[in-house]
C-alpha cells in the first residue's frame, strides 16, 4: 500500500462524516502548476474552498503546512486542513497559527466562516481621546469620560507594540 494510503481511507471517512461527498465536492491530485493538491474542497459553488494536506500516518502532518500553504495561496483558498489521518490541524491563512482539531468541518462551517466579516487589526482601529465615549451611551456631556493624556499614552504604546 502507498505510504499515504491508511492515511488517505481515515482522511476520506472523515470527510464522509462531516458530510463532504466525496464525488462531488472534492477535487483529489489537483494540479496547480506548484504540484498535486492531496485535496481540493469545493464550496457550494464549485469554488475552491479548502486545500486539505494529507501525509503518511508516520509524519507530523504539520510538515506538509509550508507546501499546503502554497497551494492554498494558488487556488485562492483561505482554509487548510493537514492530516496523517490521525491528527488534523485547521488553518485560516487570515490567522497565524493552525489549531488541532478534532473532526473536519462541514462545507456549510467553512462558508459561513469565509462569510463572516474580517475583524480589523488593532491598529487599523481610530483612536483619540473620545475612545471610551463611544461606549458610555447617551450620558450628559457632564458625566462622559474622557482618556487621560497618560492613559492615551500607554494604549499608543500597546498599539505601536503589537
Amino acid at each position: 500500500m502507498p505510504k499515504e494510503a491508511k492515511a488517505r481511507i481515515k482522511i476520506n471517512k472523515l470527510l464522509k462524516e462531516a458530510g463532504w461527498d466525496l464525488l462531488k465536492d472534492i477535487h483529489p491530485e489537483y494540479y496547480t502548476g506548484e504540484g498535486f493538491i492531496d485535496y481540493l474542497l469545493l464550496d457550494s459553488r464549485g469554488l475552491p474552498l479548502l486545500v486539505l494536506e494529507a501525509k503518511s500516518e508516520k509524519h507530523d502532518p504539520l510538515d506538509g503546512k509550508y507546501q499546503a500553504e502554497k497551494y492554498a495561496r494558488a487556488k485562492k483558498c483561505r482554509f487548510i486542513i493537514l492530516s496523517n489521518g490521525e491528527e488534523h490541524y485547521f488553518w485560516n491563512l487570515d490567522k497565524e497559527t493552525e489549531k488541532l482539531i478534532l473532526r473536519f468541518p462541514t462545507k456549510r462551517d467553512l462558508e459561513k466562516l469565509r462569510d463572516l466579516p474580517k475583524r480589523k487589526k488593532l491598529s487599523d482601529i481610530p483612536f483619540n481621546k473620545n475612545f471610551i465615549v463611544q461606549s458610555q451611551g447617551n450620558v450628559s456631556e457632564k458625566e462622559k469620560r474622557y482618556l487621560r493624556n497618560y492613559q492615551m499614552d500607554a494604549v499608543k504604546s500597546i498599539i505601536n507594540a503589537y
